[in-house]
């Protein structure tokens, strides 16, 4: 009996893992109004200049060159640049880790 609970934990458990990485890697919903006071977040002073989020909507700002991104949040480097990661981070956590924007 214990370890028929066991094991119906561990599936639940599993399958709740699965379920809340993939609603975290799926794309935004759009807004069906492109209302841009109220459904886009403010963007201050952009350094290197600023590109259309996924919807065509809202305006975010490059990331420069030197600073973090990280593309699974939708983080852009300056034209020119791109998110580069250490050679020493192994394959599938290259997906989720941080890099520097960069001059490839």
């Amino acid at each position: 009996m214990q370890k028929g609970v066991i094991i119906i934990f561990s599936i639940v458990a599993s399958l709740c893992c699965i379920i809340w990485n993939v609603e975290g890697t799926s794309m935004p919903l759009c807004p069906i109004d492109c209302n841009t006071v109220t459904n886009c977040p403010p963007i201050d002073e952009c350094q290197c200049g600023t590109y259309k989020g996924f919807c065509g909507c809202c305006s975010y700002c490059y990331k420069c060159p030197g600073e973090a991104c990280l593309p699974l949040a939708m983080n852009r480097c300056a034209p020119g640049t791109r998110c580069i990661k250490g050679p020493d981070v192994p394959g599938m956590l290259r997906i989720n880790l941080p890099g520097i924007c960069q001059t490839p």
